[in-house]
């Protein structure tokens, strides 16, 4: 399970399963990260104009990874 350590694989473990934990986990924030300020300053440019040209978006992607630093490219 999704925030257990196990020695060995139980007989009734699912990946699938598993994933859909941590999406549920996700959705109803028992699991949390945080946006690092300076995620904010190297990024300030995409989320001016997301903000300006589309102010009702939701930010996803490569871009909300990047955000939270669950990702990390380097440019």
């Amino acid at each position: 399970m999704v925030g257990y350590t196990y020695t060995e694989i139980p007989s009734d473990f699912s990946p699938l399963s598993e994933i859909r934990n941590l999406k549920i986990r996700l959705i109803t924030e028992d699991v949390k990260f945080k946006v690092f300020e300076n995620n904010f300053d190297r990024y300030e440019s995409y989320l001016r104009f997301i903000g300006d040209q589309y102010p009702d978006a939701i930010i996803s992607g490569s871009l909300a990874l990047n955000l939270y630093s669950l990702i990390n490219k380097n440019r």
